[in-house]
């Protein structure tokens, strides 16, 4: 793993709220949220899990003080989740559709969850 800088944690953090956050933009909004998890993925390849998790804290952090709860626990399933899955599965050098598989799947039944669907 290569070292990665702290200001390299902060630019990924800043760069998955800046992408989060623009998901309240009609139409471009949406898809620029769809990249959310990116920098973190790359982070997460790049230099390790802590690295990865210190950068989506900072995201959350940055994102529980401009809104609400409801959007963090959000931010947390979506891009969290989706960011864990595919990172660790392209760490483990999986199938790209195992890795899109796994995060849809589990995205999908923790929003169900969440929603009372489930539990």
């Amino acid at each position: 793993m290569a070292t990665i800088k702290p200001v390299e944690i902060l630019a990924a953090a800043l760069l998955t709220y800046i992408l989060f956050a623009s998901f309240s933009v009609p139409v471009v909004g949406v898809l620029l949220a769809v990249l959310a998890p990116v920098p973190l993925i790359i982070s997460y390849n790049k230099a390790g899990k802590v690295p990865c998790l210190i950068a989506f804290a900072l995201a959350a952090i940055i994102l529980f003080f401009t809104t609400d709860l409801q959007t963090v626990v959000f931010f947390a399933v979506i891009v969290g989740l989706m960011a864990a899955i595919i990172g660790e599965g392209l760490h483990r050098e999986m199938s790209l559709t195992t890795v899109v598989f796994w995060s849809t799947l589990s995205v999908m039944l923790l929003l169900a969850a969440v929603a009372g669907g489930v539990v």
